[in-house]
């Protein structure tokens, strides 16, 4: 069992194991200009699973390309906030749970 996984487990178990930072890999720099297409696009190839796609790849792009300095996942609210250093937001919601347009 993994890090990850043997850590999730010793918590619901009700372990009291030390969680430790999950370094998942580099961190990328955002560029100052957000760009939702960017991020958009990004988002697809993900969703497609498209030859070669990473998640490393996909942060790299919606980082350094798109301009997101991050995002908020809201499972309850089936939907992800990707934001940009300037306080632009792109909220995507899960396939197929978006409200219907009036």
């Amino acid at each position: 069992m993994g890090g990850t996984a043997r850590r999730l487990n010793s918590l619901l178990s009700g372990g009291n194991d030390p969680i430790e930072p999950i370094n998942e890999g580099p961190a990328y720099s955002p560029v100052d200009t957000f760009d939702a297409g960017v991020v958009k696009a990004a988002i697809k190839e993900a969703q497609l699973l498209v030859p070669g796609y990473t998640y490393h790849g996909f942060c790299r792009k919606v980082t350094e390309q798109g301009g997101a300095a991050g995002y908020l996942v809201s499972i309850v609210g089936k939907r992800v906030l990707y934001f940009g250093v300037n306080g632009e937001i792109h909220k995507e919601y899960f396939p197929g749970t978006a409200p219907r347009a009036n």
